[in-house]
């Protein structure tokens, strides 16, 4: 669509711009279609040129926050929101310094270091979250790093208020518990500190320039807590005019009219519709009174103009009579929402292309899309590759692609948004069980694949927590949740639910049985946020009691709320029967009861309720296991689950399995079956090893750990300290390999230090014993001295501080790539587990 017209409205803008001095938002509204993105970057075109202004353009379809945040704003926000807040306006405070430019790097050289401190804080906070309560550290060389401040704890009490001030924001969070209402305040003075150190390098960075920045698709954030702080930090921004285009909403604004200026644009008039089509067909010219029938047809409606002229220019061109378009635009619905979807529908009727009128109809359901889930949704239609791209060329042709602007420009296109609604409302609607339900299941399926196979690995793969926490993973779970919820059958949701089990106790079993893993929080705020919005679209009887999604995300809660993560301590009063009840309901939830699956399923769904079926087995197993060492039915689920995981393909899986059936062993008194199952499981290990598999240090720590347990359980101190010093050497390499230290990694050495000191304390009394301890403990754990006066103690290398984790260039991480445990062979010691328990 070339540009016409808006020659008030460029003029307004420009003298804004002029003469901007303080922080200006322009809060640009309009219907879909009525040209908003078109003048923003008209005016971003026309800007460009003059060297004393910076344009920055931003589509917030690619920066907003998860759907569903409703009412979530202001002072009242939660927490979970606050969090998911600061990670955007980081993302967007960084889009904009790394768009700034070499010659600028100066005024932002310590701004991007200051956001991966505040970054670490936030993760350091979030993790703290994540169940609720904190594990604090336990041995000298993980509070060294830790110690409060003076003058105690300064979240006690009623110190911690609305007024903490940002300078005290860092020592509060490495210091402290807190609370949900403490981590909401917390929250807001880590956002009001980032804040304010990116206003200060902005306002040296625009001393001797104007900037614009051209916000489009603002109404994805007008109404939450990201629009909120965008409109309050526009309004801190020196010389500087934020102009936010967005659609009008039945939502409220986040921001008061009197604190904003607004500019509300209109339909073109009868002579703007003349010139867009005189220029539209230029040079040829249209017969009288053309114009005219445009106008009525589309009142002006500057996107349904450009419909009817490319209309116009698949049937007669600029031949057309009067009559003819009118007798053509008589078919159109009366209803404008579905005009549009009218109006494409005869275009695509006009170019005789059954493929690309199916390939409109994908791309409306799709939202926004790539090639390959455009490819996945028509070709079941039998559209090659070579087609696909000429389909795509084609419907950009008839101007109804937009290309997508994430950090410059993307490989996403989507189909412009008042065309989008109007064809999927047509789709929805006439065709809803024959196209529109198995497009929404192929593109659920599509980011479902996303995500289980993110970066070439499994969900069983090591490193796919990390994945968890990855934006564009992120973005590909919401997308997934959107498309499933449009899914109504009951099959349909019973496998949607097993998935989001999966993925949710597969994190769960990875970090939060451990460590409170704030993602499994968040995935379930996200899905009870989804489901919150498929309800609406439910039948219209009233419904009885909570939705069968809604007992799914209270089963999950209260497992999250009542398991005790760790294993140094797990309190006697833990409600395993609750917890197992709580699954044994998750089961039914996701048709694994006793009524047997659902009919009908893919392959690939029937391996997703195997992994969910396998997980729960798992958890069950814990239950058992942890209210009742003794129970023989914490032995038997144990067995199921191994089997399952095996049938699955995931020997990784089953050798954690195996080590926690040994240990089971031991906590049931019976040393021998944990010492032939401890040795069977290193054997396994090693042959692993041996055939060039990876080492997991965090397996290997607790194998040795097992050992030493056994060995001491003996009275062999020697041999007792010498598998407690290979145990922390293990767990001190962990936190390295293959990722920089992070809370896990860090827990983890935490525990086998504080496993060995304990049994270093039980020695105090026998300083013979204790001397024997030592030497074998000294034997695999070897002290540089400095570390040793650092510590003051001699027994363990010093761990990474908070401030530490996820970093690679740090003093601990120097430390660690020197040490001489990062070199040691795991063969040896294993060989040494066989061989010593083997025969037991």
């Amino acid at each position: 669509m070339h540009f016409v017209g808006r020659r008030t409205e460029l003029d307004r803008l420009r003298r804004v711009l002029a003469t901007v001095e303080a922080g200006t938002f322009l809060d640009v509204v309009g219907i879909h279609g009525v040209g908003k993105t078109s003048l923003l970057n008209e005016f971003a075109r026309l800007t460009r040129p003059d060297p004393d202004v910076r344009v920055f353009t931003i589509d917030m379809w690619d920066y907003r926050l998860g759907e569903g945040f409703v009412d979530d704003f202001g002072p009242d926000a939660s927490a979970a929101v606050l969090f998911e807040t600061f990670q955007r306006s980081l993302k967007l405070t960084t889009l904009f310094t790394a768009g700034a430019g070499e010659e600028e790097h100066e005024a932002f050289a310590g701004l991007r270091a200051a956001h991966r401190e505040h970054l670490q804080l936030h993760e350091l906070l979030l993790a703290k979250r994540g169940g609720g309560t904190c594990v604090r550290p336990t041995t000298e060389s993980a509070r060294e790093s830790a110690s409060p401040p003076a003058g105690g704890n300064v979240i006690a009490g009623s110190h911690l208020t609305n007024a903490v001030q940002a300078r005290d924001v860092h020592n509060i969070i490495i210091n402290s518990t807190p609370g949900d209402e403490e981590t909401r305040v917390l929250l807001r003075g880590l956002q009001n500190l980032a804040d304010d150190v990116f206003v200060d390098a902005w306002t040296a960075f625009t001393a001797n320039r104007r900037v614009l920045i051209a916000v489009d698709g603002f109404e994805t954030v007008a109404d939450d807590e990201l629009g909120l702080w965008m409109a309050r930090l526009a309004a801190r921004l020196p010389r500087t005019l934020v102009v936010a285009a967005r659609t009008p909403s039945s939502r409220p604004v986040v921001f008061q009219r009197n604190e904003v200026q607004q500019l509300v644009l209109r339909n073109f008039d009868l002579a703007e519709v003349g010139r867009y089509l005189a220029g539209r067909f230029h040079p040829a010219s249209l017969r009288p009174d053309v114009a005219d029938v445009a106008y009525a047809a589309t009142a002006g409606h500057p996107g349904g103009v450009s419909l009817v002229a490319e209309l116009i220019a698949e049937t007669e061109g600029a031949a057309i009579s009067p009559a003819s378009l009118q007798r053509r635009l008589n078919r159109l619905p009366d209803d404008w929402e579905r005009r549009w979807g009218g109006l494409v529908e005869l275009i695509l009727t006009a170019t005789n292309n059954a493929k690309l009128h199916l390939a409109v109809e994908a791309a409306a359901v799709a939202g926004s899309f790539d090639d390959a889930l455009l490819g996945e949704l028509v070709g079941a239609d039998g559209v090659t590759p070579v087609e696909l791209r000429s389909l795509i060329r084609r419907m950009d042709d008839l101007g109804l692609l937009q290309q997508l602007v994430r950090d410059g420009l993307s490989d996403r296109l989507r189909l412009h948004e008042f065309v989008r609604r109007s064809v999927a409302a047509r789709l929805r609607t006439l065709h809803h069980r024959e196209r529109w339900l198995p497009l929404h299941r192929i593109a659920a399926e599509h980011y479902y694949s996303l995500l289980n196979d993110w970066d070439g690995g499994a969900f069983d793969s090591y490193l796919s927590w990390y994945a968890f926490e990855n934006p564009e993973w992120q973005e590909n779970k919401r997308s997934w949740l959107w498309h499933t919820g449009m899914l109504t059958d009951r099959r349909h949701r019973q496998v949607a639910r097993a998935r989001l089990v999966r993925v949710f106790l597969m994190a769960f079993w990875w970090w939060g049985t451990y460590l409170p893993f704030p993602f499994n929080r968040q995935l379930l705020e996200d899905w009870g946020r989804a489901t919150a919005l498929w309800e609406p679209g439910r039948a219209s009887r009233p419904r009885l009691g909570r939705s069968e999604d809604q007992e799914l995300v209270d089963a999950l809660t209260f497992l999250l709320d009542a398991y005790p993560a760790g294993l140094l301590e797990r309190p006697a009063d833990t409600p395993w029967d609750e917890i197992r009840g709580k699954m044994l309901l998750v089961r039914d939830l996701c048709g694994l009861g006793p009524g047997g699956r659902p009919g009908g399923l893919s392959p690939a769904e029937a391996v997703d309720l195997d992994w969910a079926d396998a997980l729960i087995t798992l958890v069950h197993a814990h239950t058992r296991r942890f209210r009742d060492p003794a129970d023989p039915a914490g032995e038997e689920l144990y067995a199921r689950a191994a089997a399952l995981f095996t049938a699955l393909g995931d020997e990784w899986t089953v050798r954690w399995i195996e080590f926690e059936r040994a240990d089971l062993a031991f906590e049931a008194g019976d040393p021998a079956g944990a010492a032939r199952r401890l040795a069977a499981t290193a054997a396994v290990v090693r042959a692993d090893g041996a055939a060039g598999g990876d080492w997991d240090h965090e397996l290997l720590g607790n194998l040795h750990r097992l050992a030493a347990d056994l060995h001491w359980g003996r009275g062999e101190l020697g041999e007792s300290a010498q598998e407690y010093g290979r145990a922390v050497a293990h767990a001190y390499v962990f936190q390295g390999v293959p990722n920089p230290p992070d809370e896990y990694t860090r827990q983890f050495y935490t525990e086998m230090t504080t496993r060995t000191a304990r049994r270093i304390g039980e020695l105090a009394a026998s300083p013979a014993d204790a001397a024997v301890f030592v030497t074998g403990l000294r034997a695999q754990v070897p002290v540089p001295g400095n570390e040793a006066d650092r510590t003051g103690t001699q027994f363990f290398p010093v761990g990474p501080t908070l401030e530490e984790l996820r970093a690679r260039d740090t003093a601990f991480m120097t430390r660690w790539r020197t040490s001489p445990l990062c070199s040691v062979d795991p063969f040896p010691g294993l060989s040494h587990v066989v061989d010593l328990l083997g025969d037991d």
